[in-house]
């Protein structure tokens, strides 16, 4: 997994803003999962966003393969929203589905507060 992420202070609160991809091969356990939110800190506002590379039902996939288990398991533990489960970021060619493997993720607060809007590029 490649992560890069910025901290933003908005008064009193930090804001961690973290772009992540991890390859189509390969396996990132719940607990590696857990681990790397948890670095954050329990008071930080979290959007983890970027190319999980992960297939689950939960967001829009046909599929649920070991990857989207744990990333779900991992970030449910850790009380992340998935803020874009219904939509579809991978265009399917001839013969295969549509998936959603750019996926973001947000604290409650700003699950909550901050509207999320997806252009259509197909």
């Amino acid at each position: 997994m490649e992560c890069v992420g910025i901290d933003v202070s908005l008064g009193n609160k930090t804001v961690s803003i973290i772009g992540v991809y991890k390859r189509p091969e390969g396996n990132v356990s719940r607990e590696e999962w857990s681990r790397f939110v948890q670095r954050r800190g329990k008071n930080e506002e979290i959007i983890l966003a970027g190319d999980f590379n992960s297939h689950n039902r939960s967001w829009n996939s046909e599929v649920t393969d070991r990857n989207g288990e744990q990333l779900w398991e991992g970030m449910e533990e850790n009380d992340l929203y998935l803020v874009n489960g219904d939509t579809q970021t991978r265009i399917g060619e001839v013969n295969r589905r549509s998936n959603n493997l750019d996926l973001m993720f947000e604290t409650e607060h700003i699950w909550r507060e901050v509207d999320y809007d997806q252009i259509d590029d197909s």
